[in-house]
């Protein structure tokens, strides 16, 4: 079963997804939180977690409201998720990865309790009190 740990504001996220959104977090200016992101972002990109699967691409949803082109999709293998997705700009793709890592073989009921609204507040304050622009070309 996947930890979960305590979030201020009385919410849980699952603890990896806590410890990595905290390291994005904890950087010490925007700079470095882009760098944050942008590098799990492209650890993710090499990885099996970029492209979405023949599969389940048809069941895959574009994120509304995301400029950057970003597709989820997730998958259910006993009782286990997978959350896997592509992301067109660097800085999305960390923000994909956040998930993708964090959620990574969490029990299917512990990942319906996660807050979407604890999601959204976490990326609102990932992409705008830390990263209000978005990086150049590589």
């Amino acid at each position: 079963m996947c930890e979960r740990a305590p979030r201020p504001g009385g919410g849980s996220l699952p603890a990896e997804l806590e410890r990595l959104a905290r390291w994005v977090g904890d950087s010490s200016d925007m700079k470095d939180a882009a760098m944050r992101l942008v590098q799990l972002g492209d650890g993710m990109a090499v990885s099996d977690g970029e492209r979405i699967p023949v599969a389940l691409r048809e069941h895959a949803l574009k994120v509304p409201g995301c400029v950057s082109t970003v597709r989820v999709a997730v998958n259910l293998e006993q009782r286990r998720v997978s959350v896997v997705g592509e992301a067109d700009a660097r800085v999305a793709r960390g923000m994909l990865a956040l998930l993708v890592l964090g959620l990574a073989g969490a029990d299917a009921q512990e990942v319906v309790k996660v807050d979407s609204e604890e999601l959204v507040a976490l990326a609102r304050y990932l992409a705008h009190k830390k990263i209000p622009t978005p990086l150049g070309p590589p």
